[in-house]
C-alpha cells in the first residue's frame, strides 16, 4: 500500500510515531473516509475549508510522534 510505504518512510525520518504502518494507514483511511462521508451533515457547522483543517489536525495528532 502506497500510504503505508509513505508512513514507514516518515517513521524512519522521525516525523510519524512508531506503529505498524499498515494499521496506521488503515486508521487514516477510516478517519478520512468518515469525514468525507459526513461532510454534508456537518456542513452547517464546518464548511469545506474548516472541515479540511480539522481533518488535518486529526491526522497530524494521530500520527505525531
Amino acid at each position: 500500500d502506497a500510504v503505508a510505504a509513505e508512513l514507514k518512510a516518515a517513521q524512519a525520518e522521525g516525523s510519524v510515531r512508531a506503529g505498524d504502518p499498515d494499521q496506521l494507514a488503515a486508521m487514516c483511511l477510516l478517519i478520512t473516509q468518515s469525514t468525507i462521508q459526513s461532510a454534508q451533515i456537518v456542513e452547517p457547522i464546518l464548511d469545506a475549508d474548516a472541515l479540511g483543517l480539522e481533518l488535518a489536525r486529526c491526522l497530524n495528532g494521530y500520527l505525531k510522534p
